[in-house]
Protein backbone atom coordinates (compact mmCIF):
# COMPACT_ATOMS: atom_id res chain seq x y z
CA UNK A 1 0.00 0.00 0.00
CA UNK A 2 1.46 3.71 -0.63
CA UNK A 3 2.20 5.57 1.72
CA UNK A 4 -0.13 8.44 0.40
CA UNK A 5 -3.07 5.52 1.15
CA UNK A 6 -1.67 4.39 4.52
CA UNK A 7 -2.17 8.32 5.77
CA UNK A 8 -5.30 8.79 4.59
CA UNK A 9 -6.57 6.21 6.52
CA UNK A 10 -5.34 6.90 9.39
CA UNK A 11 -6.62 10.27 9.09
CA UNK A 12 -9.96 8.47 8.51
CA UNK A 13 -9.34 6.58 11.53
CA UNK A 14 -8.79 9.76 13.39
CA UNK A 15 -11.73 11.31 12.31
CA UNK A 16 -13.87 8.73 13.36
CA UNK A 17 -12.15 8.79 16.78
CA UNK A 18 -13.00 12.10 16.92
CA UNK A 19 -16.57 11.60 15.71
CA UNK A 20 -16.95 9.02 18.38
CA UNK A 21 -16.40 11.69 21.11
CA UNK A 22 -18.99 12.66 20.27
CA UNK A 23 -21.96 10.59 19.71
CA UNK A 24 -24.76 11.48 21.85
CA UNK A 25 -25.27 9.36 25.27
CA UNK A 26 -27.93 11.13 26.57
CA UNK A 27 -31.47 11.85 25.50
CA UNK A 28 -30.96 15.68 25.05
CA UNK A 29 -28.38 18.04 24.39
CA UNK A 30 -25.43 18.75 26.57
CA UNK A 31 -24.94 22.18 28.68
CA UNK A 32 -26.42 25.27 30.01
CA UNK A 33 -25.13 27.70 27.52
CA UNK A 34 -26.47 25.32 24.83
CA UNK A 35 -30.18 25.84 25.71
CA UNK A 36 -29.57 29.66 25.97
CA UNK A 37 -28.21 29.51 22.38
CA UNK A 38 -30.87 27.17 21.41
CA UNK A 39 -33.54 29.61 22.92
CA UNK A 40 -32.65 32.44 21.16
CA UNK A 41 -31.45 31.03 17.77
CA UNK A 42 -35.40 29.31 17.70
CA UNK A 43 -36.48 32.55 18.48
CA UNK A 44 -34.93 34.12 15.31
CA UNK A 45 -36.99 31.23 12.88
CA UNK A 46 -40.28 32.39 14.90
CA UNK A 47 -39.74 36.17 14.94
CA UNK A 48 -37.98 36.56 11.46
CA UNK A 49 -35.01 37.93 12.83
CA UNK A 50 -32.78 38.79 15.80
CA UNK A 51 -34.72 41.38 17.66
CA UNK A 52 -32.07 42.53 19.79
CA UNK A 53 -29.59 43.41 16.59
CA UNK A 54 -30.92 47.57 16.58
CA UNK A 55 -27.14 48.30 15.91
CA UNK A 56 -24.27 47.09 13.52
CA UNK A 57 -22.97 46.79 16.96
CA UNK A 58 -25.15 44.48 17.97
CA UNK A 59 -24.03 42.35 15.48
CA UNK A 60 -20.27 41.81 17.64
CA UNK A 61 -22.42 41.97 21.50
CA UNK A 62 -21.16 45.99 21.34
CA UNK A 63 -24.44 47.59 22.15
CA UNK A 64 -27.61 47.20 24.55
CA UNK A 65 -29.31 44.02 24.71
CA UNK A 66 -27.26 42.42 22.62
CA UNK A 67 -24.76 38.80 22.08
CA UNK A 68 -22.21 38.28 19.17
CA UNK A 69 -25.13 37.03 16.68
CA UNK A 70 -23.53 34.67 14.33
CA UNK A 71 -23.14 31.76 16.04
CA UNK A 72 -26.90 32.34 16.81
CA UNK A 73 -27.53 32.91 13.14
CA UNK A 74 -25.78 29.91 11.96
CA UNK A 75 -27.63 27.88 14.28
CA UNK A 76 -31.07 29.00 12.92
CA UNK A 77 -30.34 28.85 9.06
CA UNK A 78 -28.85 25.29 9.41
CA UNK A 79 -32.18 23.92 11.44
CA UNK A 80 -33.94 26.02 8.72
CA UNK A 81 -32.25 24.71 5.36
CA UNK A 82 -32.09 20.84 6.39
CA UNK A 83 -35.54 20.67 8.20
CA UNK A 84 -34.84 19.18 11.36
CA UNK A 85 -35.06 20.28 15.17
CA UNK A 86 -32.95 22.53 16.72
CA UNK A 87 -31.31 19.48 18.96
CA UNK A 88 -30.57 17.51 16.05
CA UNK A 89 -28.88 20.33 14.64
CA UNK A 90 -27.09 21.14 17.57
CA UNK A 91 -25.37 17.71 17.21
CA UNK A 92 -24.77 17.44 13.49
CA UNK A 93 -23.08 20.96 13.88
CA UNK A 94 -21.08 19.65 16.84
CA UNK A 95 -19.45 16.76 14.88
CA UNK A 96 -18.75 19.56 11.99
CA UNK A 97 -16.98 22.21 14.66
CA UNK A 98 -14.86 18.72 15.92
CA UNK A 99 -13.67 18.02 12.32
CA UNK A 100 -12.95 21.69 11.71
CA UNK A 101 -11.01 22.03 15.03
CA UNK A 102 -9.11 18.87 13.60
CA UNK A 103 -8.59 19.91 10.23
CA UNK A 104 -7.27 23.80 11.84
CA UNK A 105 -5.23 22.15 14.12
CA UNK A 106 -3.69 19.81 11.62
CA UNK A 107 -2.54 22.91 9.24
CA UNK A 108 -1.11 24.66 12.02
CA UNK A 109 0.72 21.84 13.66
CA UNK A 110 2.17 21.95 9.97
CA UNK A 111 3.95 25.19 10.43
CA UNK A 112 5.81 23.85 13.33
CA UNK A 113 6.55 20.45 12.42
CA UNK A 114 5.81 19.00 9.33
CA UNK A 115 6.41 15.33 10.51
CA UNK A 116 3.37 13.26 9.91
CA UNK A 117 2.60 11.88 13.68
CA UNK A 118 3.23 15.62 15.18
CA UNK A 119 0.29 17.10 12.73
CA UNK A 120 -2.12 13.80 13.44
CA UNK A 121 -1.59 13.67 16.83
CA UNK A 122 -1.54 17.58 17.35
CA UNK A 123 -5.17 17.18 15.34
CA UNK A 124 -6.24 14.76 17.31
CA UNK A 125 -5.53 15.76 20.74
CA UNK A 126 -6.93 19.00 20.02
CA UNK A 127 -10.34 17.69 18.74
CA UNK A 128 -10.76 15.04 21.68
CA UNK A 129 -9.06 17.56 24.16
CA UNK A 130 -11.14 17.69 27.20
CA UNK A 131 -12.29 21.61 26.39
CA UNK A 132 -12.90 20.68 22.73
CA UNK A 133 -15.09 17.87 24.15
CA UNK A 134 -17.32 20.29 26.87
CA UNK A 135 -17.92 23.09 24.22
CA UNK A 136 -18.44 20.50 21.10
CA UNK A 137 -19.75 16.97 22.38
CA UNK A 138 -24.00 17.58 21.31
CA UNK A 139 -23.72 21.36 22.87
CA UNK A 140 -23.63 24.37 20.98
CA UNK A 141 -21.96 26.98 23.10
CA UNK A 142 -20.57 29.58 20.66
CA UNK A 143 -17.37 29.49 22.22
CA UNK A 144 -17.04 25.98 21.08
CA UNK A 145 -17.29 27.09 17.52
CA UNK A 146 -14.76 30.28 18.69
CA UNK A 147 -12.29 27.61 19.60
CA UNK A 148 -12.51 25.08 16.70
CA UNK A 149 -11.66 28.33 14.40
CA UNK A 150 -8.61 29.61 16.43
CA UNK A 151 -6.13 27.54 14.68
CA UNK A 152 -6.92 29.28 11.51
CA UNK A 153 -6.80 32.20 12.74
CA UNK A 154 -3.32 31.82 14.18
CA UNK A 155 -2.11 29.55 11.24
CA UNK A 156 -3.15 32.58 8.36
CA UNK A 157 -0.71 35.22 11.03
CA UNK A 158 2.14 32.50 10.57
CA UNK A 159 1.47 32.32 7.18
CA UNK A 160 1.44 35.88 6.44
CA UNK A 161 4.90 36.60 7.85
CA UNK A 162 6.32 35.83 4.16
CA UNK A 163 2.93 36.32 2.57
CA UNK A 164 1.01 39.10 3.24
CA UNK A 165 -2.11 38.01 1.25
CA UNK A 166 -2.77 35.86 4.20
CA UNK A 167 -3.27 38.72 6.43
CA UNK A 168 -6.54 39.17 4.73
CA UNK A 169 -7.53 35.80 5.72
CA UNK A 170 -7.06 36.58 9.20
CA UNK A 171 -8.89 39.79 8.63
CA UNK A 172 -11.64 38.08 7.48
CA UNK A 173 -11.39 34.98 10.54
CA UNK A 174 -11.08 38.18 13.17
CA UNK A 175 -14.54 39.41 11.90
CA UNK A 176 -15.77 36.10 11.99
CA UNK A 177 -14.84 35.74 15.19
CA UNK A 178 -16.06 38.90 16.76
CA UNK A 179 -19.67 37.80 15.77
CA UNK A 180 -19.15 34.30 17.50
CA UNK A 181 -18.35 35.36 21.39
CA UNK A 182 -16.88 38.17 22.65
CA UNK A 183 -13.93 35.91 23.30
CA UNK A 184 -12.31 37.65 20.37
CA UNK A 185 -11.14 40.76 22.55
CA UNK A 186 -8.17 38.52 23.78
CA UNK A 187 -7.29 37.80 20.18
CA UNK A 188 -5.28 41.87 20.70
CA UNK A 189 -3.40 39.31 22.98
CA UNK A 190 -2.35 37.03 20.18
CA UNK A 191 -1.92 40.03 17.62
CA UNK A 192 0.51 41.68 20.09
CA UNK A 193 2.49 38.72 20.11
CA UNK A 194 2.41 38.44 16.62
CA UNK A 195 4.03 41.98 16.40
CA UNK A 196 6.67 41.16 19.10
CA UNK A 197 7.52 38.04 17.71
CA UNK A 198 8.19 40.14 14.20
CA UNK A 199 10.51 42.78 16.20
CA UNK A 200 12.38 39.76 17.65
CA UNK A 201 13.24 38.26 14.60
CA UNK A 202 13.20 41.49 11.99
CA UNK A 203 15.80 43.76 14.11
CA UNK A 204 17.15 41.53 16.98
CA UNK A 205 19.99 39.22 16.11
CA UNK A 206 20.21 35.38 17.56
CA UNK A 207 22.49 35.96 20.62
CA UNK A 208 20.15 38.61 21.95
CA UNK A 209 16.94 36.75 20.98
CA UNK A 210 18.06 33.97 23.72
CA UNK A 211 18.34 36.82 26.33
CA UNK A 212 14.73 38.18 25.58
CA UNK A 213 13.20 34.55 25.67
CA UNK A 214 14.48 34.01 29.03
CA UNK A 215 13.15 37.63 30.33
CA UNK A 216 10.19 36.63 28.74
CA UNK A 217 9.65 33.60 30.60
CA UNK A 218 10.19 34.95 33.87
CA UNK A 219 8.42 38.37 33.80
CA UNK A 220 5.56 35.87 32.65
CA UNK A 221 5.87 33.69 35.65
CA UNK A 222 7.00 35.99 38.22
CA UNK A 223 3.63 38.46 37.20
CA UNK A 224 1.66 34.85 37.15
CA UNK A 225 3.27 34.81 40.86
CA UNK A 226 2.69 38.35 41.84
CA UNK A 227 -1.41 38.06 40.67
CA UNK A 228 -1.77 35.12 42.60
CA UNK A 229 -0.53 36.47 45.85
CA UNK A 230 -2.15 39.94 45.60
CA UNK A 231 -5.27 39.83 43.19
CA UNK A 232 -8.50 38.47 45.19
CA UNK A 233 -10.78 38.09 42.40
CA UNK A 234 -10.55 34.44 41.32
CA UNK A 235 -12.80 32.26 38.69
CA UNK A 236 -11.67 28.94 39.62
CA UNK A 237 -12.30 28.71 43.23
CA UNK A 238 -16.31 27.97 42.56
CA UNK A 239 -15.03 24.45 40.98
CA UNK A 240 -13.26 23.30 43.62
CA UNK A 241 -14.47 20.64 46.07
CA UNK A 242 -14.55 21.09 49.62
CA UNK A 243 -12.23 18.35 50.66
CA UNK A 244 -9.13 20.33 48.62
CA UNK A 245 -9.96 24.06 50.34
CA UNK A 246 -7.03 23.97 52.90
CA UNK A 247 -5.11 26.10 54.00
CA UNK A 248 -4.27 29.68 53.10
CA UNK A 249 -6.09 31.19 50.47
CA UNK A 250 -2.80 31.74 48.01
CA UNK A 251 -2.08 27.73 47.97
CA UNK A 252 -6.12 27.07 47.72
CA UNK A 253 -6.17 29.36 45.06
CA UNK A 254 -3.18 27.51 43.09
CA UNK A 255 -4.66 24.49 43.93
CA UNK A 256 -8.06 25.43 42.32
CA UNK A 257 -6.64 27.19 39.15
CA UNK A 258 -4.40 23.52 39.32
CA UNK A 259 -7.36 21.48 39.48
CA UNK A 260 -9.64 23.15 36.75
CA UNK A 261 -7.00 23.51 34.37
CA UNK A 262 -6.13 19.85 34.48
CA UNK A 263 -9.41 19.17 34.42
CA UNK A 264 -9.84 21.16 31.25
CA UNK A 265 -6.48 20.39 29.61
CA UNK A 266 -5.73 17.21 30.98
CA UNK A 267 -2.06 15.73 30.47
CA UNK A 268 -1.40 18.37 28.26
CA UNK A 269 -1.35 21.01 31.14
CA UNK A 270 2.73 19.48 32.69
CA UNK A 271 3.47 18.92 29.33
CA UNK A 272 2.75 22.75 27.54
CA UNK A 273 4.95 23.91 30.22
CA UNK A 274 7.59 21.08 30.07
CA UNK A 275 7.76 21.95 26.32
CA UNK A 276 8.53 25.48 27.05
CA UNK A 277 11.50 25.03 29.27
CA UNK A 278 12.91 22.04 26.62
CA UNK A 279 12.36 24.31 23.71
CA UNK A 280 14.70 26.52 25.44
CA UNK A 281 17.40 24.25 27.18
CA UNK A 282 17.35 21.59 24.10
CA UNK A 283 16.14 23.88 20.85
CA UNK A 284 17.65 27.35 21.65
CA UNK A 285 19.39 27.35 18.50
CA UNK A 286 16.43 25.72 16.39
CA UNK A 287 13.77 28.05 17.16
CA UNK A 288 12.10 29.86 14.22
CA UNK A 289 9.94 32.36 13.93
CA UNK A 290 6.96 30.23 14.29
CA UNK A 291 7.55 28.35 17.06
CA UNK A 292 8.66 31.24 18.77
CA UNK A 293 5.67 33.28 17.89
CA UNK A 294 3.63 30.08 19.81
CA UNK A 295 6.25 30.32 22.40
CA UNK A 296 5.57 34.68 23.11
CA UNK A 297 1.61 34.06 23.35
CA UNK A 298 1.68 31.34 25.56
CA UNK A 299 4.25 33.25 27.76
CA UNK A 300 1.96 36.82 27.19
CA UNK A 301 -1.29 34.72 28.58
CA UNK A 302 0.41 32.76 31.68
CA UNK A 303 -0.27 35.74 33.80
CA UNK A 304 -4.21 36.04 32.97
CA UNK A 305 -4.66 32.46 33.65
CA UNK A 306 -6.49 33.26 37.22
CA UNK A 307 -8.22 36.42 36.08
CA UNK A 308 -10.44 33.97 33.76
CA UNK A 309 -11.26 30.78 32.13
CA UNK A 310 -11.33 32.79 28.48
CA UNK A 311 -7.60 33.15 28.61
CA UNK A 312 -6.89 29.59 28.92
CA UNK A 313 -9.86 28.70 26.42
CA UNK A 314 -8.47 31.32 23.77
CA UNK A 315 -4.99 29.68 23.14
CA UNK A 316 -5.73 25.59 24.33
CA UNK A 317 -4.41 24.74 20.78
CA UNK A 318 -0.97 26.11 21.59
CA UNK A 319 -0.83 24.17 24.92
CA UNK A 320 -1.76 21.28 22.44
CA UNK A 321 0.84 21.91 20.01
CA UNK A 322 3.60 22.96 22.67
CA UNK A 323 2.90 19.36 24.70
CA UNK A 324 3.72 17.51 21.21
CA UNK A 325 6.77 19.66 20.63
CA UNK A 326 7.67 18.42 24.47
CA UNK A 327 6.79 14.44 23.18
CA UNK A 328 8.54 14.87 20.10
CA UNK A 329 12.15 15.88 22.22
CA UNK A 330 11.52 13.16 24.46
CA UNK A 331 11.32 10.76 21.59
CA UNK A 332 14.23 11.98 19.73
CA UNK A 333 16.13 11.19 23.71
CA UNK A 334 14.68 7.67 23.46
CA UNK A 335 13.63 6.69 19.72
CA UNK A 336 13.72 3.03 20.85
CA UNK A 337 10.45 3.46 22.93
CA UNK A 338 8.71 5.97 20.48
CA UNK A 339 5.57 4.06 19.66
CA UNK A 340 5.11 2.90 23.25
CA UNK A 341 5.47 6.51 24.77
CA UNK A 342 3.04 7.85 22.03
CA UNK A 343 0.65 5.31 22.61
CA UNK A 344 0.52 6.12 25.96
CA UNK A 345 0.13 9.68 25.90
CA UNK A 346 -2.96 8.86 22.93
CA UNK A 347 -4.55 6.21 26.78
CA UNK A 348 -3.91 8.92 28.49
CA UNK A 349 -5.28 12.23 26.98
CA UNK A 350 -8.08 9.42 26.03
CA UNK A 351 -8.92 8.69 29.63
CA UNK A 352 -9.18 12.56 30.45
CA UNK A 353 -11.83 12.99 27.87
CA UNK A 354 -13.98 10.57 28.63
CA UNK A 355 -13.59 11.16 32.27
CA UNK A 356 -14.94 14.83 31.25
CA UNK A 357 -18.22 13.24 29.23
CA UNK A 358 -18.37 10.61 32.61
CA UNK A 359 -19.20 14.26 34.74
CA UNK A 360 -21.04 15.97 31.70
CA UNK A 361 -23.99 12.86 31.83
CA UNK A 362 -23.98 12.57 35.35
CA UNK A 363 -24.72 16.50 36.26
CA UNK A 364 -27.17 18.48 35.54
CA UNK A 365 -26.25 19.54 32.37
CA UNK A 366 -29.09 17.76 30.42
CA UNK A 367 -32.77 18.15 30.09
CA UNK A 368 -34.08 14.68 32.00
CA UNK A 369 -36.71 13.04 30.97
CA UNK A 370 -38.57 14.01 33.53
CA UNK A 371 -38.29 17.95 32.98
CA UNK A 372 -39.29 17.46 29.74
CA UNK A 373 -42.14 15.85 30.42
CA UNK A 374 -43.10 19.07 33.17
CA UNK A 375 -42.37 21.31 29.72
CA UNK A 376 -45.23 19.05 28.24
CA UNK A 377 -47.25 19.34 31.33
CA UNK A 378 -47.10 23.54 31.06
CA UNK A 379 -47.70 23.20 26.92
CA UNK A 380 -51.39 21.20 27.31
CA UNK A 381 -52.10 24.64 29.12
CA UNK A 382 -49.84 27.34 28.17
CA UNK A 383 -52.23 30.24 28.29
CA UNK A 384 -52.68 30.44 31.60
CA UNK A 385 -48.41 30.86 32.27
CA UNK A 386 -47.39 34.18 32.26
CA UNK A 387 -43.88 33.80 32.61
CA UNK A 388 -41.28 30.78 33.61
CA UNK A 389 -38.01 30.67 35.44
CA UNK A 390 -35.80 28.73 37.80
CA UNK A 391 -32.33 26.80 37.64
CA UNK A 392 -33.66 24.56 34.69
CA UNK A 393 -35.73 27.67 32.13
CA UNK A 394 -32.92 27.43 29.74
CA UNK A 395 -34.06 23.86 29.39
CA UNK A 396 -37.66 23.75 29.65
CA UNK A 397 -38.55 26.47 27.54
CA UNK A 398 -36.99 25.34 24.81
CA UNK A 399 -39.55 22.59 24.42
CA UNK A 400 -42.25 25.14 25.50
CA UNK A 401 -45.00 26.02 22.26
CA UNK A 402 -45.82 29.53 23.10
CA UNK A 403 -43.35 32.12 21.07
CA UNK A 404 -43.81 34.99 23.92
CA UNK A 405 -44.20 32.94 27.49
CA UNK A 406 -40.50 33.53 28.40
CA UNK A 407 -40.51 37.22 27.06
CA UNK A 408 -41.07 38.27 30.27
CA UNK A 409 -39.83 35.94 32.59
CA UNK A 410 -36.42 34.32 31.15
CA UNK A 411 -34.09 36.28 28.83
CA UNK A 412 -32.68 39.75 28.50
CA UNK A 413 -31.51 38.92 24.39
CA UNK A 414 -35.42 38.57 23.38
CA UNK A 415 -36.66 41.77 22.84
CA UNK A 416 -40.41 41.48 21.71
CA UNK A 417 -41.67 43.12 24.69
CA UNK A 418 -39.00 45.53 24.99
CA UNK A 419 -38.97 49.42 24.44
CA UNK A 420 -35.22 49.25 22.80
CA UNK A 421 -35.54 53.56 22.25
CA UNK A 422 -34.97 53.23 26.32
CA UNK A 423 -31.39 52.59 26.06
CA UNK A 424 -29.00 53.31 23.32
CA UNK A 425 -25.37 54.00 25.04
CA UNK A 426 -22.14 51.49 24.58
CA UNK A 427 -21.04 49.60 27.04
CA UNK A 428 -18.24 51.00 28.96
CA UNK A 429 -15.09 49.23 27.65
CA UNK A 430 -13.22 47.03 30.05
CA UNK A 431 -9.94 48.74 31.68
CA UNK A 432 -8.49 45.90 33.76
CA UNK A 433 -8.12 42.20 33.57
CA UNK A 434 -10.99 41.54 35.40
CA UNK A 435 -13.11 43.94 33.92
CA UNK A 436 -12.22 42.20 30.43
CA UNK A 437 -13.62 38.72 31.87
CA UNK A 438 -16.43 40.30 32.96
CA UNK A 439 -17.31 42.05 29.53
CA UNK A 440 -16.60 38.55 27.18
CA UNK A 441 -19.60 36.88 29.70
CA UNK A 442 -22.13 39.13 31.06
CA UNK A 443 -24.51 41.78 29.37
CA UNK A 444 -24.34 45.42 29.36
CA UNK A 445 -24.05 47.11 32.24
CA UNK A 446 -27.49 48.75 33.10
CA UNK A 447 -30.71 47.37 30.88
CA UNK A 448 -33.95 48.37 31.14
CA UNK A 449 -37.35 45.88 29.99
CA UNK A 450 -40.04 47.99 29.60
CA UNK A 451 -43.68 46.22 28.79
CA UNK A 452 -45.15 47.63 25.53
CA UNK A 453 -47.34 49.92 27.28
CA UNK A 454 -44.83 51.73 28.77
CA UNK A 455 -44.87 50.02 32.41
CA UNK A 456 -41.26 49.53 33.82
CA UNK A 457 -41.35 45.98 35.04
CA UNK A 458 -38.39 45.50 35.87
CA UNK A 459 -34.58 47.83 36.68
CA UNK A 460 -31.30 46.11 37.31
CA UNK A 461 -28.23 48.22 37.70
CA UNK A 462 -25.29 45.76 36.68
CA UNK A 463 -22.29 46.29 38.16
CA UNK A 464 -19.06 45.22 36.61
CA UNK A 465 -16.85 45.37 39.58
CA UNK A 466 -19.40 43.54 41.95
CA UNK A 467 -20.40 40.14 39.78
CA UNK A 468 -20.61 37.85 42.89
CA UNK A 469 -23.21 40.27 44.63
CA UNK A 470 -25.11 41.42 41.57
CA UNK A 471 -25.20 38.02 39.59
CA UNK A 472 -28.60 36.45 41.63
CA UNK A 473 -30.33 39.96 40.83
CA UNK A 474 -30.04 39.98 37.49
CA UNK A 475 -33.44 39.40 35.30
CA UNK A 476 -31.51 36.51 32.60
CA UNK A 477 -29.99 34.71 35.47
CA UNK A 478 -33.44 32.83 35.69
CA UNK A 479 -34.35 32.96 39.46
CA UNK A 480 -38.09 32.73 38.36
CA UNK A 481 -40.50 30.04 39.03
CA UNK A 482 -43.45 29.51 37.02
CA UNK A 483 -45.88 32.17 37.61
CA UNK A 484 -49.15 31.95 36.91
CA UNK A 485 -51.76 34.62 35.40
Amino acid sequence: MKEKHKKAIIIILALLLVISFRLPITPHELGQDSYASHFRAESILEEGNAKWIVSPFSIFGLYNYSYPAGGLYLLAIVSSLININFEWTIFILSIIFGIIGFFGAYLLASQINNKFYFKLTTATFFSILPISIKFTSWTYSTRGLFIMLIPFFIWCLIKSYKNKKFMFFAILIFLLLCTIHRMYSLILLLIFSFLLNIIMYKYINKPERKKIRLGLILFSFITALFYLLYIKAFWAYRYLPDVLRIGPRVITDLIALTYILFARLGIILPMAFLGIFLIYFYRNKKIDYKLNFLVITFLVFIPFLRNSMYFYQCISVIFVILSIVALDIIIEKYKTHSKLIIACFYIIIIMFSMFTIYVRINGSNYMKTSLYETAEYINQDISSYEAIGGVDVRKIRTVLTSPTIDKLGADYYIVDRIDLETEKELKDFPTTPSELASFIKYPFKEIKIIESSGENIFDVEFNLNNIEEDQNKIYANDDYMVIKK
